[in-house]
C-alpha cells in the first residue's frame, strides 16, 4: 500500500457513545484476515441471521452469505481479467490482549469508469465492490472493550483511496439487493451519498435499478475533510 494513501487513512474513530476515540489502523487486507474472519466475525453474522429468519424476521444483513476469503482471493483474479486492479483493505481494533482483530472488511476496485465522465474533472473512479463491519456483540465477545462504528469510516477508506489514486475522490457503489431499503439509507443519510436514480444509464449501458450510490468530486472533498479529526 502507498505510503501515501496509508497517511490519508483514518487512525481512529469515535465510540458508539461518542465519548472517546477508539484507535485503529486500516492496513492491507492478507488471506489469514479474510480466513480469520470468515471462521470468527462471519460465523457469528451467520449464526445470528439464522436466528433473526427462525424467528420470522427478514435476514437482517446483506453480507450474510459471504466468504471474504474467496472475495479475497478469487475476485481480484477475476478483475486482473480486464486490467483492473483490487484493493484488500482490513480495518483492525485493539482488543485486550494487545492483538489486532479485523473490525471492518472492503474491497475496492481500483480504476473503474465513472458515472459522469464529460462533467468531471477525472474520467476514473474507485468503485467499492464489498464492504463490511463486525458486529459489535461480536468485537466484545473477542475482547475488544469498546468497538467503534465504522459505516463511515468504511466509505471514507474508499474515497481516500481514489483522491490518492488521482481520481478526485469520485466513488461509487451498488448497495446489495439483499439490503434493502435500510442499506440504501445507511448510503445515504448515514454516509452522505448521492442515489442514482433508476433507469439512469450506467458506463456499460445498462440502466441503474436504483441501488448505485456515488460521490463525485466535490462531494468527496467535503465528506473526507468531514473526518479529518480521525486522521
Amino acid at each position: 500500500m502507498p505510503p501515501e494513501v496509508s497517511a490519508g487513512y483514518a487512525q481512529r474513530a469515535m465510540n458508539k457513545a461518542e465519548t472517546a476515540w477508539v484507535e485503529i489502523k486500516i492496513d492491507y487486507m492478507t488471506v489469514a484476515d479474510a480466513l480469520y474472519w470468515d471462521r470468527t466475525i462471519q460465523a457469528d453474522i451467520v449464526a445470528d441471521g439464522i436466528r433473526e429468519m427462525m424467528a420470522g424476521r427478514p435476514m437482517p444483513r446483506a453480507d450474510l452469505y459471504w466468504t471474504w476469503t474467496g472475495l479475497r482471493v478469487l475476485f481480484p483474479l477475476a478483475q486482473r481479467l480486464n486490467r483492473r486492479r483490487c484493493r484488500a483493505l482490513s480495518v483492525f481494533v485493539e482488543n485486550d490482549l494487545g492483538q489486532g482483530v479485523p473490525a471492518g472488511m472492503v474491497l475496492l476496485i481500483e480504476q473503474y469508469p465513472w458515472l459522469f465522465p464529460l462533467q468531471a474533472p477525472a474520467t476514473e473512479s474507485t468503485f467499492l465492490w464489498f464492504i463490511a463491519s463486525a458486529p459489535r456483540e461480536s468485537l466484545i465477545k473477542r475482547g475488544v472493550e469498546d468497538p467503534p462504528p465504522l459505516g463511515r469510516i468504511l466509505i471514507d477508506t474508499a474515497l481516500v483511496t481514489s483522491s490518492a489514486l488521482g481520481h478526485e475522490g469520485q466513488m461509487w457503489l451498488h448497495a446489495a439487493p439483499a439490503g434493502g431499503a435500510r442499506l440504501i439509507g445507511f448510503y445515504v443519510n448515514t454516509c452522505k451519498l448521492r442515489q442514482l436514480g433508476q433507469g439512469a444509464q450506467l458506463p456499460n449501458g445498462i440502466g441503474s435499478d436504483g441501488r448505485h450510490c456515488y460521490a463525485s468530486a466535490v462531494l468527496a472533498t467535503r465528506l473526507i475533510d468531514e473526518l479529518q479529526l480521525t486522521r
